[in-house]
């Protein structure tokens, strides 16, 4: 018997040194040819990262946030998370070193975070210190934003952050945490049905007008907590649609067009106060939606109907605007906010609270 490999020539007859070194030559040759097929003797080096050579961002949110003092800070921080992300590149956003942030903060955070990220994962390393870290976990700021939210058993007076979209909308099932946290718990039963309205058109309004037809990822954000130091009840409402101008601007409506010209004589300021005040409706004519339209208006009619017994505050954020009804004024903040925020404070006496 002879195997021809090459020009050499190897017989069964020939020593066995020599066998075995014909043998490694034979098991080269083959792992050669099958370098390139699926059975593989070696292992395959995996491909690099893209992102591996991609500079890294640390973003650093300062000691005091509160809003709106802070809102030069928090836009900042939102265009430069969006400009990493535009850019591809690793982000380490650091919370160690606040000391201070309010509830209206952590409702804008989290949602424009939510719209730029798909998922965080969160750093040990780099969280808020412990009564604060404890506070975003019950208020479900970790739990919204990112895949490893920490534990914690401890019974605080929150409304969870949550986020609505179209089908919790439309049946009506977010309505009851809501009724539940501020009627019962907070003894406001004899105004859920004002607290109801206030709700529901604020949800409405911003999935009917605050978006575009072809966006499909509406979403709306709200909150509620207890400060039992401060002794008020809060609940916030949020969405990063288009904003209540240029939802008037896009809307051809007879009503609109009358707020538009409004607007141009009067200017925004006068605008949204006359929104927030004024108790007009574009479904006037239509039976079938009696006593909708008035979004605006049913959120100053909860206050005054809160007010009789205590004091209670509606803020309304459009823009670079915040209307207040503490003072029935309309000041103008640093910066302007992408959407629209309502926020609404009702303080408690002692004997309100058990």
């Amino acid at each position: 018997m002879k195997i021809k490999i090459k020009k050499s020539i190897w017989s069964s007859t020939s020593k066995t040194k020599e066998i075995v070194l014909q043998r490694k030559k034979i098991k080269r040759i083959f792992k050669r040819k099958n370098r390139g097929q699926i059975f593989r003797t070696h292992r395959a080096r995996p491909p690099k990262s893209p992102y591996a050579k991609c500079p890294k961002y640390k973003i650093t949110l300062p000691e005091n946030m509160t809003f709106p003092t802070s809102i030069k800070e928090i836009d900042d921080f939102i265009q430069n998370c969006q400009q990493a992300t535009n850019e591809k590149c690793k982000i380490n956003i650091k919370l160690n070193i606040i000391k201070e942030i309010d509830n209206t903060t952590i409702l804008i955070l989290t949602a424009n975070i939510k719209n730029i990220f798909k998922t965080l994962h969160r750093n040990k390393k780099a969280i808020p210190s412990q009564d604060i870290d404890e506070r975003l976990t019950l208020i479900g700021f970790w739990e919204a934003l990112c895949v490893n939210p920490p534990k914690i058993n401890n019974s605080v007076d929150y409304l969870k952050i949550t986020k609505l979209q179209d089908s919790k909308i439309n049946d009506n099932s977010f309505h009851s945490d809501i009724i539940n946290f501020f009627a019962k718990q907070h003894h406001l039963e004899q105004y859920k049905d004002s607290l109801f309205d206030a709700v529901y058109e604020a949800c409405v309004n911003s999935f009917e007008h605050a978006y575009s037809e072809d966006d499909v990822n509406k979403s709306i954000w709200f909150l509620g907590s207890y400060d039992k130091n401060k002794k008020e009840l809060e609940f916030i409402f949020y969405d990063i649609g288009m904003g209540i101008f240029k939802s008037l601007e896009s809307n051809k409506t007879k009503l609109q067009k009358t707020f538009t010209r409004f607007k141009k004589m009067h200017g925004k300021k006068e605008t949204l106060k006359k929104l927030c005040t004024t108790d007009l409706s574009r479904y006037s004519n239509d039976k079938s939606k009696k006593g909708r339209g008035n979004g605006m208006m049913a959120f100053t009619a909860f206050v005054n109907n809160v007010s009789k017994e205590r004091r209670a505050i509606l803020e309304v954020v459009a823009e670079n605007l915040l209307y207040s009804s503490y003072n029935d004024e309309t000041i103008m903040i640093a910066r302007p906010i992408k959407g629209t925020l309502v926020r609404w404070v009702v303080e408690y006496d002692e004997e309100y609270y058990i």
